[in-house]
């Protein structure tokens, strides 16, 4: 196991591959099963649509979808969550993911499924929050009649 950041990786190797682990970039991403390839990033290029690996102040690091800016940072949410953060700051941004991988088949953030898919999550953002509490709603009341 090695003791080298992720920051150390990528400004050693230009790239870093890692496995994610959580639900919050669910169904694109699957916790502790696919794989992500990120490369450095350049805070000055990224888009909205790019997905990116930021550390909090709190040490916590996380990977979520880049929604827009605005006067405090850059705005950003999972693909599976309907609350957006505000307020990440350039300098928390340690990578942008160039692809995964799914089994053995490398998707590039490039390949058209994947734009498309991207452009899908974007244009839904809006309908996510009520829809995600609904879902929930509907889990505890299930979860409670069990």
């Amino acid at each position: 196991m090695s003791n080298h950041t992720v920051e150390e990786v990528l400004r050693r190797d230009g790239r870093y591959i890692a496995t994610p682990v959580g639900v919050s970039m669910w169904p694109m991403l699957r916790s502790r099963t696919d794989t992500v390839l990120l490369v450095p990033a350049d805070a000055a290029a990224l888009r909205r649509g790019d997905v990116i690996l930021y550390r909090r102040p709190t040490g916590k690091m996380v990977l979520h979808r880049i929604r827009g800016r605005d006067a405090q940072g850059f705005v950003l949410c999972g693909d599976n969550q309907g609350a957006a953060e505000h307020g990440v700051q350039a300098e928390w941004i340690i990578g942008v993911m160039k692809g995964f991988f799914r089994k053995e088949k490398y998707i590039p953030v490039t390949a058209r499924g994947y734009r498309a898919y991207m452009r899908l999550v974007l244009w839904t953002h809006p309908l996510r929050a009520p829809f995600l509490r609904l879902r929930d709603h509907f889990r505890r009341r299930k979860g409670a009649s069990a």
